[in-house]
């Protein structure tokens, strides 16, 4: 068999160089799209975690959400960032209150789960029949003799939806 003749071996080891450096490229972008998309997952989780905390009191021991129902901002607001909420009495682990849309997905912690919450506060990714749920568990405590657990949640099919679209 007879060598290739230099132009061709050297076209050939370029296209080949050339082919692994749009791959890797390929990779590297898919990642940060990823990370993009679960960064600000994440930042507006938090966003409405914080602003949700400003809305909630607790009166004798109840959550309470206090906000004008005339404004419709505040109103729209509180009514997209409880769609996935619930509050618990995080020294006993007794749900207090459930958003219909988490009671919905059947996400009842044990009081055991309540405290590991409460404990290591921050995001979580829970499974559900209806796709990925991102919780944000914050810890409230209005009096020294009060401890709240929070948590405010996003379905991230739309996030999924978009990762499997630039996949395919």
């Amino acid at each position: 068999m007879k060598p290739l003749p230099l132009r061709t071996s050297l076209t050939l080891v370029y296209t080949g160089m050339l082919a692994l450096l749009v791959t890797a490229l390929a990779i590297g972008e898919h990642s940060l799209l990823v990370r993009r998309l679960d960064d600000d997952v994440s930042a507006n989780l938090e966003e409405k975690a914080r602003g949700l905390h400003g809305y909630l009191r607790f009166v004798d021991g109840s959550p309470v959400l206090r906000y004008d129902r005339d404004d419709a901002d505040s109103a729209a607001f509180v009514d997209d960032a409880t769609d996935y909420y619930q509050v618990y009495d995080a020294r006993t682990g007794r749900l207090l209150a459930q958003s219909p849309g988490l009671e919905s997905l059947g996400l009842d912690y044990t009081p055991d789960e309540v405290a590991a919450f409460r404990d290591h506060p921050g995001m979580t990714d829970v499974r559900t029949d209806r796709g990925r749920l991102r919780l944000s568990s914050t810890v409230i405590s209005p009096t020294p003799d009060e401890m709240y657990l929070v948590q405010v949640g996003d379905l991230l099919d739309r996030v999924d939806r978009s990762i499997a679209g630039f996949d395919g």
